[in-house]
């Protein structure tokens, strides 16, 4: 019933909050023509993606996706999902070789721990079984 009541001043306030900043903040920068060619530049200098990079790549989406559809078709624990991730990437080359590997065990193991803390809240006498 509250929820149902805050619905009209959350969606009035969404849209209202935006508008307001834009009027009392505007931006500095209202032009850019030419960001498409320094975008474009940059993009050329960074070249195509390296063999890890695309790695990288397949195993997020691989985790996303199996993480996402785990519960509802594959009746796969989030847990589960994540430390697939995290397993195939070990396995497809160096895990912690640079950066990006970094964020995403990161993001992986943040998956994780509140995975298994839903679990256990799930499991305690507070929360009842669904």
């Amino acid at each position: 019933m509250t929820a149902q009541a805050a619905v009209v001043p959350a969606v009035i306030g969404l849209a209202v909050t935006p508008l307001l900043l834009y009027k009392l903040l505007p931006p500095e920068v209202q032009q850019t023509p030419e960001a498409p060619a320094q975008a474009a530049e940059k993009l050329e200098k960074m070249g195509s993606m390296s063999r890890n990079e695309t790695i990288m790549l397949g195993t997020m989406c691989f985790a996303l996706v199996l993480w996402v559809r785990a519960a509802s078709d594959c009746h796969i624990s989030p847990c589960t999902a994540a430390r697939s991730g995290l397993q195939r990437r070990q396995i497809m080359g160096n895990f912690f070789g640079d950066l990006l590997a970094r964020r995403f065990a990161d993001a992986l193991i943040e998956v994780l721990r509140w995975s298994l803390a839903h679990d256990e809240v799930r499991r305690s006498t507070f929360c009842p079984r669904t």
